[in-house]
């Protein structure tokens, strides 16, 4: 999660905002870290073949992991980065809005919510021959090095916000000097009531994919050593 405060808490100064020390429940945030795997295999083979003087290297590198947490974070107080965590992180929650009347509700909440598995194939090719009958260490090589040979697209990351445009946040406003319930937001509080209450717009791209592993890349190289 590359862009919100509340997913990224140590990128700016934003982390030491009262409301994105707590979560939704009035907890303590806390939790899985967006970056968890905690189960990953990783395994590689290579092969080398010679044959007439020259060498061909076949190299092969698996990756198998768990997913990372999926969390939903409900934009507060006065922006969509500074968002409180549903419940706690990875906690992912689905919301329903009525289209007559605009009243929100909690359809499910996923508790360790986690994307899929991430695994990706990775490819590399090399063959080297002699160039000098006088200099045996004189060779040329090239190789060939391809990542994500299977092309796989792996769901890396969701949309967090369930509230649509960079206006859309919930802001406990009342009549006090600081024009804010800070107690609300530091106690826990329903987030479909409070949504009804302000009128807010639901996000269409909620939940919805917006970072992907990596697409099939290759890289070709030629080297000379003597």
């Amino acid at each position: 999660m590359a862009t919100a405060a509340g997913t990224t808490p140590t990128t700016t100064a934003a982390s030491t905002l009262p409301e994105m020390q707590f979560t939704t429940s009035g907890k303590v945030m806390d939790g899985f870290l967006p970056t968890d795997r905690p189960n990953v295999l990783n395994f590689s083979g290579y092969y080398l073949l010679k044959w007439f003087g020259q060498e061909t290297t076949f190299g092969l590198t698996q990756q198998i992991a768990q997913g990372t947490p999926k969390s939903t974070c409900v934009p507060v107080v006065d922006s969509v980065s500074s968002c409180q965590f549903y419940d706690q992180r990875g906690t992912f929650a689905t919301f329903a809005q009525d289209p007559t009347t605009g009243a929100w509700s909690v359809a499910s909440v996923e508790h360790n919510a986690r994307m899929p598995w991430f695994t990706q194939t990775d490819l590399n090719i090399g063959h080297s021959f002699k160039v000098s009958k006088k200099n045996e260490a004189m060779r040329l090589a090239f190789e060939a090095n391809v990542s994500n040979i299977l092309n796989q697209h792996a769901t890396l990351s969701v949309s967090p916000t369930p509230f649509a445009q960079a206006s859309e946040w919930l802001a406990f406003k009342n009549s006090s000097p600081l024009k804010t319930d800070v107690k609300k937001f530091l106690s826990g509080y329903d987030v479909a009531a409070e949504a009804t209450a302000g009128g807010l717009v639901r996000n269409s791209q909620y939940g919805l994919p917006f970072l992907l592993q990596g697409a099939r890349t290759m890289r070709l190289g030629v080297k000379f050593t003597f």
